[in-house]
């Protein structure tokens, strides 16, 4: 079957540039930028939605990956590191997030010390598990270069997903990708 396709504009290329938040002023830049893409563009109700931030009690645990456009030195993509969580989309009801849980936990599962346990569990007992559903995106990143997942998966209403806990000690970072990350300089 042939499918007609539109022409994909070609969308120029802006240099960007990477750093860690440094101060609280540049945590409230992501925390902005998150607000933006999860209340007002997903609409999930985020902590912190009267002061136009999405803030939460992990923020001051971790450190912030800031985006910038390097000519408007903008905040355009943003990301908490070392710890974190996946999200499933659970719009088929769960099925799929059970299913992948079922199968990083048979491989994937952190040593006991690392475990988590959902406040708002998923329920993992589902009637129909979809069958080897696919991982998503990040999820194959991450077990890809080596992370655990920490314990069975959270509900988050307010998204209508599925979130796994994601751990990456660096002593288990593939040896590819730890060239390719840590490079000195």
């Amino acid at each position: 079957m042939l499918v007609k396709q539109a022409p994909v504009q070609q969308v120029p290329k802006k240099p960007l540039t990477a750093s860690i938040a440094c101060n609280i002023l540049e945590v409230r830049e992501a925390q902005r930028l998150r607000y933006r893409i999860f209340a007002e563009e997903m609409g999930a109700r985020v902590p912190g939605r009267e002061q136009g931030i999405d803030c939460d009690i992990y923020d001051a645990y971790c450190d912030h990956l800031l985006v910038r456009d390097a000519e408007t030195r903008e905040v355009v993509g943003t990301y908490r590191i070392l710890i974190g969580c996946a999200s499933i989309s659970m719009a088929d009801g769960g099925h799929n997030a059970a299913g992948i849980y079922e199968r990083l936990r048979q491989s994937h599962l952190s040593p006991v010390e690392y475990r988590v346990f959902p406040r708002c569990a998923l329920p993992l007992d589902v009637p129909e598990r979809a069958p080897a559903a696919p991982l998503p995106p990040l999820i194959k990143g991450y077990v890809r270069v080596g992370a655990y997942v920490c314990g069975a998966p959270a509900w988050d209403p307010d998204f209508n997903s599925a979130d796994l806990l994601m751990l990456l000690p660096l002593s288990r970072t593939d040896v590819r990708y730890a060239r390719h990350f840590l490079k000195a300089g």
